[in-house]
């Protein structure tokens, strides 16, 4: 094997080793957010840290519309959480605030949920 090969290997293994980290750091830091509004972090994760595990489980993300799954595919690989929404599909306007308790979302599996209050 080429030295050139080598320098690239231990290059990559670099790179790799740096970006678990971020995502490691990243994650950590939701966590202590979740925390800090006194939610269970291993309960409430924020979407990017859902979206590695259910990278990490699942193997692959859902595809959903093309514009959805690159949204999905770049929160993963920056743990960053990133909507994207087609607002034409979108009933009332869009609000972020805690949650009242009373709104209801469909899960990937079909099951409706409702949020706790807060």
């Amino acid at each position: 094997m080429s030295r050139w090969w080598l320098v690239l290997g231990a290059y990559l293994a670099l790179v790799v080793t740096a970006l678990a980290f971020v995502l490691w750091y990243s994650a950590v830091a939701w966590r202590r957010v979740f925390a800090a509004m006194r939610l269970k972090p291993t309960q409430y994760r924020c979407a990017a840290e859902q979206l590695l595990r259910r990278l990490r489980l699942d193997g692959a993300l859902p595809s959903i519309h093309p514009l959805v799954d690159l949204g999905n595919a770049t929160s993963a690989a920056r743990s960053l959480p990133i909507a994207v929404l087609d607002l034409d599909q979108v009933v009332g306007e869009i609000v972020v605030r805690p949650a009242s308790g009373m709104e209801s979302y469909v899960t990937f599996g079909g099951e409706v949920e409702h949020p706790l209050a807060g």
